[in-house]
């Protein structure tokens, strides 16, 4: 289903009115709120039965990739918001880098609505909760965000590319499986050639800076003891 908005001076919900009235199917489509206003609806209550929504794969997953050592995560969601972005760090990232005996100290993001935003932003409180510095890409430079811009083609073409020619995946739940899969491949079995990783796996390349990073934060923990000593 494609929907155009040429026509239209505006995006309201009113303006899907003859492009969805009446349809059955599948309609994959962006993180926009008003498609779903249009589906709530009372009036188009039929049509929300019977159209089936399919998110683009740029607004259903949310990733995340380790600077120096390229360890990934990847989880898929069926909306793209603040909640979904705090999803992963708290059940993907936070607990493997507590398990390592490692902390989280900053995240680089890019500017969208889902990692910052007003006051109460859902994203924006989890970080600071968890004392976790937040760093914002330069605008209208995606290159500031390379590595996991670089993350995206690679599990483009390793993953989706591949997966969706093989099988029909029937719930979010079971491609997730897969993508699980090859994603536990990817940071333990995969070698990577970059100048960090040097023909390692991902996993490989965290485990031998292990050492640098704990020297790193406990020197940072010193120069707060010793701040909190001054200002005393």
């Amino acid at each position: 289903m494609a929907c155009n908005w040429d026509e239209s001076s505006h995006r309201a919900a009113e303006c899907l009115d003859p492009m969805l009235a009446g349809y059955e199917g599948y309609m994959q489509r962006d993180g926009y709120g008003g498609y779903t206003a249009w589906l709530n609806k009372p009036a188009h209550a039929s049509e929300k039965n019977v159209i089936i929504h399919a998110a683009c794969w740029a607004h259903a997953r949310r990733k995340f990739v380790e600077e120096n050592s390229k360890v990934a995560f990847a989880k898929l969601y069926t909306m793209k918001t603040a909640i979904t972005a705090a999803d992963l760090l708290n059940d993907r990232v936070l607990p493997f880098f507590e398990e390592n005996g490692m902390g989280l100290l900053r995240v680089l993001t890019d500017r969208g609505t889902e990692y910052c935003g007003l006051v109460d932003h859902d994203c924006q409180l989890y970080l600071a909760i968890n004392d976790i510095d937040h760093t914002k890409t330069k605008a209208k430079s995606p290159q500031t965000n390379g590595i996991c811009e670089r993350f995206h083609r690679t599990i483009l073409n390793e993953f989706y590319q591949i997966t969706f020619r093989k099988k029909i995946h029937r719930t979010l739940d079971e491609l997730q499986a897969d993508l699980d899969e090859w994603i536990h491949s990817y940071n333990h079995e995969r070698t990577h050639q970059g100048k960090m990783c040097c023909g390692r796996t991902p996993m490989d390349t965290m485990e031998d800076g292990k050492a640098i990073w704990l020297e790193k934060a406990d020197a940072l923990n010193s120069n707060e003891v010793v701040g909190q000593s001054v200002a005393c």
